[in-house]
């Protein structure tokens, strides 16, 4: 049988001493490997049964998804950008990592806002079009406001007329 190729030692190294920085002592099987899966299916956490953990943990797992990123982090209660982070200096490199997130950083933060993430280009067209849509709403709801006055006024004159048996007078 052929070995399996590692794609991510490090990330795996770091998610074996994750786990086994919560064991108590070393007989304690509730953080072994089968344990922490057993944990993942408590806390419904599907995608990682004891045969994908194995595999991450030895680095053979060659892509993981954002879901299996934030399970894995839930799990194991590590912050998903640490998470993130580990797995693209693993994917890409140590270089690539600092160049890109650093610029992904920069481009999500505003001086204004102090660090806080600004919303995404897809977000605030949404945001402008519900707007958009909203001040037509309250136009519409203006004009129909108008033509219920001028209609009721107009009734208004109808009854008026008929009551005294005056002739009634134009609506506009």
């Amino acid at each position: 049988m052929r070995a399996r190729p590692v794609f991510h030692a490090d990330l795996g190294a770091f998610l074996r001493a994750t786990r086994e920085a919560k064991r108590q002592h070393p007989s304690d099987t509730q953080w072994s490997l089968r344990g922490a899966a057993d944990i993942a299916a408590r806390k419904h956490l599907a995608d990682l049964s004891y045969q994908v953990l194995f595999r991450l943990e030895h680095g053979q797992v060659r892509h993981l998804t954002r879901e299996g990123l934030v399970a894995l982090s839930q799990l194991y209660d590590v912050p998903y950008r640490e998470l993130l982070d580990r797995y693209i200096a693993s994917e890409y490199g140590q270089a690539a990592q600092s160049r890109d997130l650093s610029r992904q950083t920069h481009e999500l933060q505003s001086p204004d806002t102090k660090g806080a993430p600004r919303a995404d280009l897809a977000t605030t067209r949404q945001i402008a079009n519900l707007q958009a849509e909203l001040d037509r709403y309250k136009q519409l709801a203006a004009h129909a406001k108008t033509a219920a006055r001028t209609l009721a006024e107009g009734f208004a004159a109808l009854e008026q007329g008929a009551r005294t048996g005056k002739p009634q007078r134009k609506l506009r």
